[in-house]
């Protein structure tokens, strides 16, 4: 009779596994496979090993891999849709300030217009205020006709004779 439990010496770790699952699992699981190979061939043994040939120690000559080319062209292709993706995200960036700068551009006109027009405003005021007589003049004018008021040095209400 075989021992109940998988020794341990020929299986480590294999006592847990009867403890987990059960004995008569693990007894079914080796039977399946007793004195079957685990591992699976190749479907063709030749293919495994290359054939033998008169140039077998000489080495290859170098080139380049089979679909290189067809790699090198999708590249290029890849590396070109993004330059033309990149250009077209700088150019919508490009009009977008450029819009900005035409805003910008465009009130401060306004503002040198509006501003300019002040000056002119200003400079008419200035002309007529010129034209005008002086207020120092006229004050003293009143003052020598009608005499300083006695309390605060402004002209009196009252006539002189």
């Amino acid at each position: 009779m075989p021992p109940k439990f998988a020794d341990d010496r020929l299986q480590p770790g294999s006592e847990k596994l009867v403890e987990q699952v059960g004995d008569k699992l693990v007894r079914e699981i080796v039977g399946t496979f007793f004195g079957k190979p685990t591992s699976l061939k190749s479907v063709h043994p030749q293919d495994q090993a290359p054939p033998p040939s008169e140039s077998a120690g000489m080495p290859a000559p170098l080139s380049s891999p089979p679909g290189i080319a067809l790699i090198d062209q999708m590249c290029a292709s890849a590396s070109e849709e993004q330059r033309v993706s990149r250009i077209l995200e700088l150019s919508k960036i490009v009009s977008q300030l450029q819009a900005a700068r035409d805003a910008e551009t465009f009130r401060l006109e306004n503002e040198i217009k509006r501003k300019e027009e002040e000056i002119s405003r200003l400079e008419a005021a200035l002309k007529k205020a010129e034209a005008a007589p002086d207020f120092d003049d006229l004050q003293n004018a009143l003052i020598d006709r009608f005499g300083p008021d006695d309390k605060s040095g402004k002209k009196s209400e009252k006539k002189k004779p």
